[in-house]
């Protein structure tokens, strides 16, 4: 009787959706699965945890043919030991026969964008953070706060500064074209919708984000200095890590939702220049879910191996 193929699994768990790819090794086509939004702190361990095991469960019924070794998670989140702790432990509850691993989505971007070598990765989505591997191997970090403490430069961030700016408007402060943006794509008018979104409906205030770069990318005064201060404390985080790690080999990328935006990537490399400027720029190599495949089969070469 033939042995059956070892399937592993990468996933990317953050406050927009959650993604997982499993991967056979037997030169089988990838299967790719979505599922919602699982941050751990934002929607709780449980909930996580339940996102990602139905997906699990999706792979295997979709790949029966094949074993699943290995499940390697980049989680949002998960960066304090306890909730990293918390979602292994679920999740070993309800995979069996399985090797699990769980880590903070930074750590699955930086192995993908850089393909597991040295250099710095600012992560610039609803949240963001400041990661880098060192020349010996170890993984570093600035940022990453969240919302209530930090985040600058992400995507939430800038959203709240541009719907913040277009209350100001309504209160007779200065006019800017996110007005009309809000008004088109939303239908917020008034004092009332602007409250009535934010506080009754809860909408995730990162989806305002795209309009202020639009906006600023039409050279409006205000979402310029948005994305300016933004862009600009965000890079701050980065010269932090750089002086406690002054010889980080000199090249960065820039991964998460704002790197797709040209005008937000240009604005931040211009900051980039100047605290340093030895440094090059490159775009990801890979994105965050292939990070977590890499991850995921290394973690079975490991165990492998041991």
């Amino acid at each position: 009787m033939s042995q059956q193929p070892v399937l592993i699994a990468g996933l990317d768990a953050g406050g927009t959706s959650t993604r997982l790819c499993a991967r056979t090794l037997s030169h089988e086509p990838d299967l790719l699965l979505m599922g919602p939004a699982a941050n751990a702190r934002h929607h709780g361990v449980k909930h996580a945890v339940e996102v990602i095991a139905d997906l699990v469960r999706q792979a295997r019924t979709k790949r029966p043919h094949a074993t699943l070794r290995a499940l390697f998670a980049g989680v949002a989140g998960a960066g304090q030991p306890a909730v990293k702790a918390a979602l292994e432990s679920g999740l070993r509850e309800k995979l069996d026969s399985c090797r699990i691993n769980v880590t903070h989505d930074g750590i699955i971007a930086l192995e993908g964008a850089l393909e597991g070598k040295c250099g710095l990765l600012i992560a610039a989505g609803t949240g963001s953070g400041v990661f880098a591997r060192t020349s010996d191997g170890n993984t570093v970090q600035t940022g990453g706060w969240g919302a209530a403490l930090g985040d600058e430069g992400s995507g939430y961030a800038i959203g709240r500064e541009g719907l913040a700016a277009a209350a100001h408007a309504v209160d007779g402060g200065p006019a800017t074209e996110l007005s009309a943006l809000l008004k088109h794509r939303f239908r917020l008018c008034s004092r009332q919708d602007i409250l009535a979104h934010v506080y009754d409906q809860g909408a995730p205030l990162q989806q305002i984000a795209p309009l202020v770069l639009k906006a600023a990318d039409r050279q409006d005064a205000i979402a310029i200095a948005i994305v300016e201060s933004q862009t600009r404390a965000l890079v701050r985080q980065a010269s932090w890590l750089l002086k406690q790690h002054p010889t980080l080999w000199p090249r960065y990328t820039v991964w998460g939702g704002l790197a797709q935006s040209e005008y937000y990537v240009t604005i931040l490399r211009t900051h980039m220049r100047r605290i340093w400027p030895a440094a090059g720029w490159c775009a990801p190599v890979h994105n965050a879910l292939e990070g977590a495949v890499r991850l995921a089969l290394r973690s079975l070469s490991d165990s492998a191996a041991g």
